[in-house]
């Protein structure tokens, strides 16, 4: 799997964008843009993810599965403050897989 900072540098320079265009649209330095693509910094929380993956045109899941997120309302979804629910959704999300692998 590709890490967070490879995927949205290949994504920006697919678009022909320079680092601080894209840090522009987000409102960010430029500095922080470089630092994510370069694995320096982790990825963004998820609402700057969200942003990313708007602006470079993402899908915000796969967003945030190369940052370690699980999504707000993934997590609300599946009731995070009882373990047994979380048990559950996550055995379903494995069985969901097994075809895949």
């Amino acid at each position: 799997m590709t890490s967070f900072g490879y995927y949205v540098a290949a994504a920006r320079q697919e678009k022909g964008w320079r680092q601080s265009y894209l840090a522009v649209l987000l409102e960010i330095s430029g500095s922080y843009v470089n630092d994510i693509e370069k694995g320096r910094r982790y990825p963004p929380g998820e609402y700057l993810l969200q942003r990313f993956a708007s602006a470079l045109e993402l899908d915000p899941d796969y967003l945030c599965l190369l940052a370690g997120i699980i999504p707000h309302d993934v997590r609300a979804a599946i009731g995070a403050t009882d373990p047994e629910a979380v048990q559950r959704a996550f055995r379903a999300f494995r069985e969901a897989l097994a075809p895949l692998r």
